[in-house]
């Protein structure tokens, strides 16, 4: 029933195709107008259209079919390496073995891929092999297709009977053929199952394996990779892998598990010399649960690596690969000179040293220069208390040319009294490495010490007479540098007297000497108590150090009489020379150098007699100034005046003069000038040495006071001069001679006139406010 219905379509299609062919043009231009019916297609063009229809069906079943082929073969080579490189190969697929294969699947996937979709897919399938597949599935056209197709590429000349014949033989052929079963699909078909088994296949070994299936699949894929084969414990990641290091860097490493987590991480290394062959390393787990096992390679006894090395990680049934560990040198900065400026007070050249190491006092200016390996982008100079301080303070650095550098920094110590030890430099290549171990250099800052002082006479507490005259001996020292001065300071009742005297101002570096305090001077009645000490200043700059002697206290007792008086002194005196042997003897040992040495007091008196003598005569004729009153505040050092020339001995605190005050004045320098501790050249003294001559000394300073005429000195044993005549010898028994004529003036202006045999205080108690009686109301007691 339906080929017949079919044979009637047909049939009327060539009826109404003769009837359009033979029609009248008038009645066809008539009708043009009116409205048409839907037209049927022609023979020739459903025979074009059921051919172009097997083509398109022949182009997509064989990319679908080259498509699916390619991947099943695909997945089952990547299924089958799978295999191998987890369970065969203990190491995984032969590296060589895997880009072979990998290759050879992977380039004839590619070129069945080109070959079989990509070309055909720019190209049109042929009409004959389309005929042909449908005469294939259609053997009831016998050829008709075929033939009418081949006439039709060919063009050769036909009659139109019998194309008319061929066509509608073959139209009506195909009107009852489905031409999509034309179409074979075995191949497709069988490729798919193929796919599918693979995709089982594939599933069921996920499911199944306890090995991780990604990295063999990428191994597969891509040969050439560095990638781990499968393993049960998966080696994640591992820091820092491939590196370089500076020399002397110790360098962690870290690796990440995953999977299954061994007893034991091990990390295996080998130094380029080969002294270490696979040299195991334990990792230890850096937090429980976390998976992450770290370790350090410290090198050779913990010094950081110092060459080359490979090392790889063993975990469980994991093994990386080796990595390569460069080791470069670091970047030095070598010390190429260090420059010291001292500080103006000490007197010393600048100086320039090749070695690293600085030794200098506080305050030295210091300029660093060095010389790096490499060019740097930093450099610090780092100050320590010890060779392992990793901190300290930091001090910038200048770069020049990108290798040569400079610091300049001053010598210091630190609020609480301590300094750094070393110091060493830091520094930062262009690369961005660093020296992790850099040399430490030793620094040693010398610390300006402060002046010794000595009170060598007395040496104890003391009690004299209200007018008394007390010998003091000291010695003073800087042990690096200057000394400055020497003072006396007196205390009452907590407060510090105006009276405090400079004994010595200079630049000696040591020196010895002798003072007469003259007790009266003081302003301190009998039973008051004091202390004394003296006070060194050395000339250190801004601030000079001070050194003081032990206090001792003074008792005020009451007055003697002036032969007692010069009887006390000289004894005093007679014991002070004794005891001055001993005590230089034991400062030479103790100070390592001989000390300056005095010279004695009697040739000091008769060097200055006469100018001693002029200065009293002038003195008598003027008012005596007030007493010095007690000051709340100490003395200060900075304003006062030298009372000391560089080569005085001894200082006498008598006053001189009407311009005389609490200060002592310099004494006239003994002529010719000498050196401390050198013994002056003069002429042969009038009076001796030995102190017999102490008292003829002190009448001879009373009857020039007074006016009266000199007495023989004695005979030859005095030499036959007269004190006036004296010149050349020390000044230090002239201040004291001087002073004991004061003492005796004072006494006489306080006593009778009858020159009672005990001097008798006439005045009342000195508050060290009242002023002292004026000179020549009364003659001095004095024994002739």
């Amino acid at each position: 029933m339906d080929r017949g219905r079919r044979l009637f379509v047909i049939g009327r299609l060539i009826d109404r195709a003769r009837s359009r062919e033979t029609a009248d043009p008038e009645k066809v231009m008539s009708t043009a107008t009116a409205p048409r019916k839907k037209p049927y297609v022609g023979m020739r063009e459903y025979i074009a259209y059921q051919l172009e229809k097997v083509r398109t069906q022949l182009k997509a079943v064989e990319l679908v079919f080259v498509l699916i082929g390619a991947a099943a073969v695909l997945g089952g080579y990547v299924f089958l390496f799978v295999v191998l490189d987890q369970w065969v190969f203990d190491a995984g697929v032969p590296p060589l073995l895997r880009l072979l294969a990998s290759s050879l699947v992977l380039l004839g996937v590619g070129a069945w891929i080109v070959v079989g979709a990509v070309i055909p897919c720019v190209r049109r399938v042929n009409a004959l092999y389309a005929a042909k597949q449908i005469e294939h599935a259609d053997p009831k056209l016998k050829g008709t297709l075929l033939s009418l197709v081949d006439l039709e590429r060919t063009g050769r000349p036909v009659s139109p009977s019998i194309m008319q014949a061929l066509e509608r033989r073959a139209a009506a052929e195909l009107a009852h053929t489905d031409v999509e079963e034309a179409v074979d699909r075995t191949l497709l078909i069988r490729a798919a199952y193929a796919l599918l088994a693979v995709v089982v296949l594939w599933c069921g070994y996920t499911v199944l394996s306890p090995k991780r299936i990604g990295p063999s699949v990428w191994r597969a894929l891509m040969p050439t990779a560095r990638i781990a084969p499968a393993t049960r414990t998966e080696l994640y990641r591992i820091e820092p892998g491939d590196t370089e290091v500076i020399a002397g860097t110790r360098l962690p490493v870290a690796v990440d598990l995953r999977g299954e987590v061994p007893d034991q991480v091990l990390l295996l290394f080998t130094t380029r010399d080969g002294r270490f062959v696979d040299e195991p390393v334990v990792l230890k787990e850096e937090e429980p649960g976390l998976k992450r096992f770290v370790a350090i390679l410290q090198g050779p006894e913990g010094r950081g690596l110092e060459q080359d090395i490979t090392y790889r990680i063993e975990a469980g049934d994991a093994r990386s690969r080796p990595f390569q560990v460069t080791v470069l040198s670091p970047p030095k900065v070598r010390v190429t000179e260090v420059a010291y400026r001292y500080p103006e007070y000490m007197g010393l050249p600048p100086r320039s040293r090749n070695a690293p190491a600085i030794d200098a006092w506080e305050g030295t200016e210091v300029t660093i220069h060095g010389e790096a390996t490499t060019a740097l982008k930093s450099a610090l100079l780092v100050l320590s208390d010890a060779e392992t301080s990793e901190g300290g303070e930091k001090l910038p650095m200048r770069i020049e040319g990108g290798t040569r550098v400079h610091v300049t920094f001053r010598l210091a110590f630190r609020p609480d009294g301590t300094a750094p030890k070393f110091y060493r430099i830091e520094c930062v290549s262009t690369r961005g490495f660093r020296n992790p171990q850099p040399a430490f250099y030793p620094l040693n800052i010398r610390r300006d010490e402060p002046p010794d002082v000595r009170l060598l006479d007395p040496s104890g507490d003391i009690a004299v007479p209200a007018n008394a005259i007390v010998p003091l001996a000291f010695a003073a020292r800087d042990p690096d540098f200057r000394l400055r001065s020497v003072r006396l300071f007196v205390k009452h009742e907590g407060v510090t007297l105006r009276y405090n005297p400079f004994l010595y101002q200079g630049k000696d570096r040591r020196i010895e000497g002798q003072f007469d305090l003259s007790i009266a001077r003081l302003g301190l009645a009998p039973g008051d108590r004091a202390e004394f000490y003296l006070q060194a200043e050395d000339n250190r700059q801004p601030t000079p150090n001070r050194t003081e002697t032990p206090h001792l206290t003074l008792t005020i007792t009451e007055m003697v009489p002036a032969d007692q008086k010069h009887r006390q002194l000289a004894e005093r005196r007679a014991r002070q020379a004794e005891r001055l042997e001993q005590l230089r003897e034991q400062l030479e040992r103790e100070w390592g150098e001989e000390l300056p040495t005095a010279e004695e007091p009697v040739a000091a008196e008769a060097s200055a007699a006469e100018p001693r003598a002029e200065a009293l005569d002038q003195r008598d004729n003027a008012v005596e100034p007030e007493r010095p009153k007690p000051s709340d505040e100490p003395a200060t050092t900075g304003d006062a005046e030298p009372v000391l020339p560089n080569d005085a001995g001894t200082v006498s605190d008598a006053p001189e003069g009407p311009e005389s005050t609490a200060e002592p004045v310099r004494q006239p320098a003994a002529a010719p000038e000498t050196t401390p501790g050198e013994p002056s050249a003069q002429r042969k003294p009038r009076f001796a040495n030995d102190g017999s001559d102490d008292q003829r000394v002190l009448e001879e300073l009373l009857r020039q006071q007074l006016g009266r005429p000199s007495e023989p000195t004695g005979g030859a044993s005095t030499g036959g001069q007269s004190a006036t005549g004296t010149r050349g010898a020390a000044s230090q028994g002239t201040h004291a001679a001087a002073s004991s004529a004061e003492s005796d003036r004072q006494d006489g202006s306080n006593s009778n006139a009858a020159g009672a045999a005990s001097d008798h205080p006439a005045r009342g108690r000195n508050d060290r406010g009242s002023a002292d009686s004026q000179p020549g109301s009364a003659s001095p007691a004095h024994p002739s």
